[in-house]
């Protein structure tokens, strides 16, 4: 059973994720293969629940980009969302944790230990 199975069975019921779109299993092995610093909960949510947009809210990318493409920054950092306001969040390569990148002032802060934690936390936010 997925770990995010409950959202799975929520799909549908005006949930701020009813938008998102599945991503196929060919991209996700490319993730995997291309970026092996992508943690296993992200690919699985990718997977089973999707990418794209949480309304006007938070974009989620159907995979992840270097921070230094996005926001000029050397930190380590493979961006996987923004919140469509300048604030993008990524996994720390040193150790999987979700961190937060500002665009307004190059701040790098941990925000939470996992993609399943954060993901859920910005669905609780969002609802």
């Amino acid at each position: 059973m997925s770990r995010f199975g409950d959202l799975i069975a929520a799909r549908g019921s005006g949930t701020p994720y009813d938008a998102l779109v599945p991503v196929s299993p060919a991209r996700i092995e490319a993730i995997r293969r291309d970026w092996p610093g992508a943690p296993g909960d992200f690919l699985e949510f990718l997977g089973t629940i999707g990418a794209g947009s949480f309304g006007d809210r938070y974009q989620l990318y159907d995979g992840v980009v270097p921070a230094d493409e996005l926001y000029g920054t050397d930190a380590a950092v493979l961006v996987f969302g923004d919140d469509l306001q300048g604030v993008g969040h990524g996994f720390a390569l040193s150790d999987g944790q979700v961190v937060e990148l500002d665009a307004t002032d190059g701040g790098v802060r941990p925000v939470a230990a996992s993609f399943e934690a954060f993901i859920r936390a910005t669905i609780a936010e969002l609802a």
